[in-house]
């Protein structure tokens, strides 16, 4: 009779084995003792779910960095576009006379190899005067 219902009830809930067991008590408490002292001790619950039977182990592997492998490709066009950019060839009267063969502007064309200043008119722009810099 001397006993109090109190402590028992501390004692119970404090011990894992027992059905009154509280979990949260169990881990918050510091007088807690294991019931096997040779239980595994687990650092997450996904490894306690996995059970005794199926341990899992964790291998570190190293990876070796990989080279890096040129990719070679047939057709021309594909590999040109991969190492470089397309430049787009400025528009204008110098790069249209290079392929001019007939016409007004073949005249300009001669003009300008024989290193002649010429004065050129245009519609609807103010004149300017086309020189050849040497």
């Amino acid at each position: 009779m001397s006993e109090k219902p109190s402590t028992n009830k501390k004692d119970d809930s404090l011990d894992l084995a027992s059905d009154e067991a509280d979990p949260l008590k169990c881990l918050y408490s510091r007088n807690v003792q294991v019931p096997d002292k040779r239980a595994p001790l687990y650092d997450n619950l996904s490894r306690f779910s996995v059970g005794d039977n199926n341990e899992v182990t964790v291998k570190t592997i190293t990876v070796k960095p990989k080279a890096l492998e040129t990719t070679e490709y047939d057709r021309p066009e594909i590999r040109a576009t991969l190492v470089q950019k397309k430049v787009k060839e400025k528009k204008n009267i110098l790069t249209k006379i290079d392929k001019i063969n007939k016409g007004p502007l073949l005249a300009l064309k001669n003009c300008m190899i024989q290193k002649i200043p010429v004065k050129v008119f245009t519609r609807n722009h103010s004149s300017e005067y086309l020189y050849t810099s040497t």
